[in-house]
């Protein structure tokens, strides 16, 4: 398997980008580099990153613009042959990668895979959403159950 340039854009996560960092570590991966594309943070989010990853590669914007325009920078000086997208509040279950570049090697002829999602609260609320088909992510979304599960969406409270 190739190198996989795992991109993460960022804006002031200095309070919690290690979080997700520590989960692409975890992963367990031979080749990989790290690639955050900062979004003109003003927190140190970047002496945080390389303090604990200095291999990591910087593709910083001078203007805040958007996680779009921070992560295509970070695409920019990718040089993976495989791109994993980590979003800096997000962390990845163990084996997520494996699991990915083993579908993709198996599956030339595909070149996207996507996983589900667990949506953790702070309550300590947790809720799975499971995607199958890409019909499973339109009805995911127009049905609100993403970002508003609860009382009043049918979640868990």
């Amino acid at each position: 398997m190739g190198l996989v340039s795992v991109i993460v854009p960022v804006y002031n996560r200095a309070h919690c980008v290690l979080r997700a960092l520590d989960s692409v570590r975890a992963q367990g991966l031979g080749e990989w580099e790290l690639v955050i594309g900062d979004d003109a943070s003003t927190d140190g989010t970047w002496d945080v990153v390389r303090a604990e990853f200095p291999e990591a590669r910087l593709a910083r914007l001078e203007v805040n613009s958007g996680a779009a325009a921070a992560r295509n920078a970070a695409l920019r000086v990718a040089r993976g042959e495989f791109l994993a997208f980590l979003d800096s509040d997000d962390e990845w279950l163990p084996g997520k990668l494996e699991a990915q570049l083993a579908f993709l090697e198996k599956h030339a002829e595909v070149s996207v895979c996507a996983t589900s999602h667990v949506f953790c609260r702070r309550d300590g609320g947790r809720r799975e959403v499971r995607v199958e088909t890409p019909a499973d992510w339109r009805v995911a979304l127009h049905a609100g159950q993403w970002f508003h599960w609860g009382k009043h969406a049918g979640g868990a409270a």
